[in-house]
């Protein structure tokens, strides 16, 4: 059940929701593991925010999850203070308290007690015509738990900043905008220890066509289980509209990157492509595929092919259809690993929905999903489906 509202100065948002699955996420600074419990759950949200004039916003959020001895609750507030026309300031301040079953908190080497921790979030922003600056921290302690939302790293202090500046073109020039920036950054956890320091420069571009073009550089050192690896990496990319029908775009990266599954130091290259299509009034289309090679001890460990499209037609401003198809493949060189793995694995997704909306309350959505896979001694073979039914409506109170 869900209630969403405003009534002048005052916005308030609340659901309930009752699960028969109960899914839980550990995480910690460098990583995080998960389980799910087949108990269940009655999950509760409330919202509520309040303007003051057109700059100013408060709010206090209280979430809460409830099983069989398990509980997480957060609770906190927010501020958000544009203070003028360019500047503007937002903090979150938030606490959580979390029990865990035993036999769990056992398995996932978690507190069986009930343990509290909270997280800060500060953020500056100025954005003129021409110059735009920010400065972020946070903070989030290593017993926080959001277990309503997805928070897959605690344990952490993170500061950043960076500037950039705009250059406007006059009218009748071949280009339109142009940015040059700048961002550093510096990550460790609650004991002082590195986690991640890096700086990094880009500059874009923006012209006729509704053509876009963008190239960055970064420098970085990054800890992982106790190793400290040295990172560069480049990437440049673009698009443009050729024809009014019709989008192209396309990226490529290259650099170091580290190998997790072995803790070793490798390098990568990347390559991403995309096309956006309106075939008439009617027919939308998405085709996007990525291929990335990765190198580690000047040997090949995987490469990799991921390839999407989607279409969408809309029949009626009340009726639409949309598909979308995803094929995964990786080829992985056993040789190079620390530990046993398949030379293939592969993966094929579709997904088909039906959209009829029968006025601006009421909407029906039908559809049906499916999973294939497959590896080095198997061919794709289907290993789930899912029909699904949906019907909203709202009641205006």
């Amino acid at each position: 059940m869900k209630l969403t509202g405003k009534e002048g100065p005052n916005t308030i948002g609340a659901f309930v929701m009752r699960d028969d699955i109960t899914n839980l996420i550990f995480p910690g600074s460098q990583g995080s593991t998960s389980t799910s419990l087949w108990t269940k759950n009655l999950s509760s949200v409330f919202r509520y925010k309040r303007d003051f004039g057109s700059r100013y916003t408060a709010g206090i959020i209280f979430t809460d999850r409830e099983g069989s001895g398990y509980f997480n609750r957060v609770y906190g507030f927010d501020l958000d203070f544009r203070f003028t026309q360019t500047d503007q300031i937002q903090l979150l301040a938030l606490r959580s308290s979390t029990k865990y079953p035993d036999d769990v908190a056992k398995e996932n080497h978690q507190s069986s007690c009930e343990f509290k921790d909270g997280l800060i979030s500060f953020e500056y922003d100025h954005n003129s015509r021409t110059w735009g600056w920010w400065a972020d921290y946070e903070e989030a302690g290593s017993n926080f738990r959001a277990d309503l939302g997805y928070f897959p790293q605690v344990g952490y202090r993170n500061v950043e900043g960076g500037v950039n500046y705009t250059w406007n073109a006059p009218p009748d020039t071949w280009w339109a905008l142009l940015r040059l920036g700048s961002e550093v950054n510096y990550f460790e956890d609650q004991k002082g220890n590195l986690l991640s320091k890096k700086a990094s420069a880009w500059f874009s571009y923006t012209g006729a066509l509704q053509s876009n073009f963008y190239i960055k550089g970064v420098t970085a050192v990054k800890a992982y289980k106790g190793h400290e690896f040295d990172l560069t990496t480049f990437t440049a990319g673009g698009g443009f509209w050729p024809a009014s029908f019709i989008q192209l775009g396309g990226s490529v990266f290259v650099g170091s990157q580290i190998d997790y599954a072995n803790i070793r130091l490798g390098n990568t290259w990347r390559l991403d492509f995309g096309a956006l299509s309106n075939l008439g009034k009617h027919l939308h289309l998405t085709l996007q595929h990525t291929y990335e090679r990765m190198r580690v001890q000047d040997a090949r460990l995987y490469t990799a092919n991921v390839s999407q499209l989607n279409a969408v037609y809309q029949f009626t401003v009340r009726v639409f259809f949309r598909s979308i198809i995803q094929y995964v493949n990786y080829d992985f060189n056993p040789g190079n690993y620390t530990f046993d793995i398949d030379s293939e694995q592969k993966n094929f997704f579709s997904q088909f929905l039906f959209s009829y909306k029968f006025n601006p309350r009421t909407v029906l959505f039908l559809g049906y999903s499916d999973n294939y896979f497959g590896d080095q001694g198997i061919q794709l073979t289907r290993s789930d489906r899912t029909f699904f039914l949906k019907i909203g409506y709202a009641w205006m109170l």
